[in-house]
């Protein structure tokens, strides 16, 4: 525990939270930079299971990644593909995509 006045020890659950949620955002940058390659990687076409052997994700955080990249990627009967704005963001953060 932090020891001073309440405002120090506010400060610093403050700094805390922040950064964790800082941390929290860059994971799943990372995370949705990983699944946007594995379908990159297959001419922009993936079906789940590529997805899942290509990123050693588990199951629920595909789904849930993939559910919120609804600009990025688009589901057309069993296969996931890449959008123009998907290919876009890929390039912009390809160093982070190969992490």
């Amino acid at each position: 525990m932090v020891k001073g006045n309440v405002a120090e020890k506010d400060k610093y659950f403050f700094d805390i939270r922040t950064r964790m949620t800082g941390e929290t955002q860059l994971r799943a940058r990372r995370t949705r930079m990983k699944i946007l390659k594995a379908i990159a990687d297959r001419n922009g076409s993936a079906g789940f299971s590529e997805i899942k052997d290509a990123t050693d994700l588990s199951t629920g955080s595909i789904y849930y990644h993939l559910e919120r990249m609804v600009v990025y990627v688009t589901k057309r009967s069993k296969h996931y593909h890449i959008t123009k704005e998907g290919l876009q963001l890929l390039d912009q953060n390809a160093p982070v995509a190969t992490r």
